[in-house]
């Protein structure tokens, strides 16, 4: 989705005022953890905490806001650059620098039910979404065929 600047203002004047902000989540680049409506809660947090398979919020340049896996981060010409995909995605997305970032991750709200991402079933996932890159082509795949159905 995109957002005009002043929009992450007010985000983050939220994220500083309160330490947590609660988004509607909108697409299925990250189907199954998290599905479309599910509404995401994400935390400010210390960037150096930062750990592989983390679902961080963050702001691209075209105005798009975009919550997902973070992967790594790599120094190109003395910037540190992190490197996040969407579980789904078959691609990684354009690399972002830590002013970026806005927050991470912490519970899902489906339905009646709250999914907190330090359980063991979503760390699980995130391991085994990371080690296995071919599963995001079949959990594509399915969604495609699942849409053409429709």
């Amino acid at each position: 989705m995109i957002f005009k600047e002043e929009v992450l203002h007010v985000l983050q004047h939220k994220l500083e005022s309160d330490s947590k902000i609660i988004l509607p989540s909108i697409g299925e680049s990250m189907f199954p953890f998290i599905k479309n409506g599910d509404l995401c809660e994400f935390e400010l947090f210390d960037i150096d905490k930062l750990k592989k398979g983390d679902i961080i919020l963050f702001w691209t340049k075209t105005g798009e806001l975009i919550a997902h896996r973070y992967y790594c981060n790599k120094s190109r010409n003395n910037r540190l650059y992190y490197f996040c995909k969407g579980d789904t995605n078959l691609a990684f997305d354009e690399p972002i620098e830590s002013s970026n970032i806005i927050a991470r991750l912490t519970f899902i709200k489906r339905k009646e039910r709250n999914i907190n991402v330090n359980n063991i079933a979503a760390i699980t996932w995130g391991k085994i979404i990371i080690l296995i890159p071919k599963l995001s082509g079949i959990v594509r795949a399915y969604l495609n065929k699942r849409s053409v159905s429709l």
